[in-house]
């Protein structure tokens, strides 16, 4: 006797009509195409609010109170915030006062921050991380109330009367104290020939405003506020630093440049001022993952137009070629060729897409199979003596 295995007998069970088929079968055709559309819905709504459901990460940054670096530093992490879903979690910036590039630097090799700006020309080591983007041309500009036409006439007039020369900029802790040494050393200056008055960015301004002082030093941008309100103020102008190379190779990553008359935005100064210049790098510490650095690197350089808009004196782009060695692991990564095909590239997208269709038929066969009950088995009726 076959127990898995029988025919029905008189027609039991009534045969299905062809449109009853063919209604089934269209219903069958209507839930995959219902699937498919749900799976492809859910896929998208996932991918759309993506960014609502990553981590939150809190970069402490170094920042100068009152100077170009806390503004710089506050506009682009509010403007690579905003492309969360590239950088892989919520952007949150936590600031550290620093005195400048010197006490920024130790804080990176010390881990008490994640980013900092400092000067091109600072000592940076490995110890203090590395190097993510430039951000734009700090120019030397050295502003005084003398007549005299360069910083060595106003040396030598002031040594000849026996009085130092004074001079309002960043002080201990900055690089920018630390290039005035250089600066007057190169001019044959000492120590005794001249002093520093530890100042904001905003005090030197109303120091050399007030000719309380004789000098006023900032290493900045140029399109900063600060410096087209002294470049327009009456009684003040930039003195002219040098043109000879010899006082650049005192420095690394400084180089000659040559303010014009229309840098300012008006006709003052008229003729051309040669001074130094240095680009502003963003340094990521070793803190800072490889993926984290390679992101921040990315996002910056592909919307760097958008940035650029809120801080018209900005110039976002990779390192000069002379700190390629300094450049952070992740940032030297994000600059290799690129090695990654398409599926790779999508790979996060096509595994949502797998993944959602995927559990949605695993849940519906689960469902199913708790809603249907089973049937009692069948079996031939024997009791006509068939074998």
């Amino acid at each position: 006797m076959n127990l898995f295995f029988w025919k029905r007998r008189n027609n039991s069970q009534p045969s299905t009509s062809s449109a009853s088929r063919a209604f089934s079968t269209r219903s069958q055709y209507f839930r995959l195409a219902a699937f498919i559309f749900l799976s492809i819905l859910i896929g998208v709504i996932i991918t759309t609010n993506k960014g609502k459901f990553l981590p939150q990460r809190t970069i402490i940054a170094s920042s100068v109170p009152q100077g170009t670096y806390e503004e710089v530093i506050k506009t682009v992490s509010s403007s690579i915030g905003r492309y969360k879903e590239k950088l892989g979690f919520k952007l949150r910036l936590e600031k550290i006062p620093s005195q400048g590039s010197v006490q920024t630097l130790q804080q990176l090799e010390d881990g008490d921050v994640d980013l900092g700006i400092v000067q091109g020309n600072s000592n940076i080591r490995g110890a203090s991380g590395g190097v993510v983007v430039a951000l734009y041309d700090e120019v030397y500009l050295m502003f005084t109330h003398h007549p005299e036409k360069n910083l060595p006439g106003l040396l030598d007039a002031r040594k000849t009367a026996g009085i130092p020369v004074t001079i309002a900029c960043l002080g201990a802790g900055s690089q920018t104290a630390l290039d005035v040494e250089v600066i007057m050393s190169f001019f044959g200056a000492s120590g005794s020939h001249y002093k520093i008055i530890d100042s904001t960015y905003p005090q030197a301004r109303d120091l050399i405003i007030k000719k309380e002082v004789d000098l006023a030093l900032f290493v900045t941008g140029i399109g900063q506020p600060i410096i087209r309100e002294l470049a327009a103020e009456s009684g003040v102008r930039i003195l002219p630093l040098s043109d000879n190379p010899s006082l650049v190779k005192k420095f690394r990553g400084v180089q000659l440049h040559e303010l014009e008359p229309g840098d300012f935005g008006y006709n003052n100064p008229v003729e051309k001022i040669n001074t130094l210049s240095t680009p502003a790098l963003l340094l990521a510490g070793n803190s800072v993952q490889k993926s984290v650095a390679s992101r921040l690197t990315t996002t910056l350089i592909a919307h760097k137009w958008e940035v650029e808009k809120r801080l018209p004196f900005l110039n976002i782009r990779p390192a000069p070629d002379e700190f390629k060695s300094l450049l952070h692991p992740g940032t030297a990564a994000s600059f290799s060729p690129p090695t990654e095909g398409f599926f790779k590239t999508y790979s996060e997208h096509i595994k949502l897409f797998l993944a959602v269709p995927a559990a949605i038929l695993a849940l519906y066969t689960f469902v199913s199979h708790m809603k249907k009950k089973p049937k009692p088995p069948q079996f031939r009726d024997d009791s006509d003596g068939a074998c």
